[in-house]
């Protein structure tokens, strides 16, 4: 279920109108409606309050709310250094392509 099916109670919508007159259902409830419903999602969400707002100097910056879930997937020391071996002998392979073609315009580093 999407999050509006799941914490919007579709009798608190409201129409909003649009520019060729018609109107079209505006799916942000009114600020504070069913909030009780909403829950924390680790990683994702995480139900504040004004408080806690107030507490963190009206920052809204999310990772001041929530926390990356730590799915304990860390690489091994093996693994990052093989990963940062490629990466390199990728940059190395970039960086002699973008030289040849710079030396085909006379562009040399």
């Amino acid at each position: 279920a999407s999050l509006l099916d799941r914490h919007a109670d579709p009798s608190t919508l409201r129409k909003a109108p649009t520019s060729g007159g018609t109107s079209r259902l505006n799916a942000c409830p009114p600020f504070g409606v069913n909030l009780k419903r909403y829950e924390d999602v680790p990683g994702l969400a995480s139900v504040i309050t004004v408080d806690d707002i107030a507490g963190n100097g009206f920052n809204l910056n999310i990772s001041l709310y929530v926390a990356p879930v730590d799915d304990g997937a860390a690489p091994t020391l093996e693994q990052a250094l093989a990963e940062l071996e490629a990466a390199q002998e990728a940059a190395m392979e970039s960086r002699a392509a973008l030289e040849t073609e710079l030396a085909k315009w006379g562009l040399n580093t």
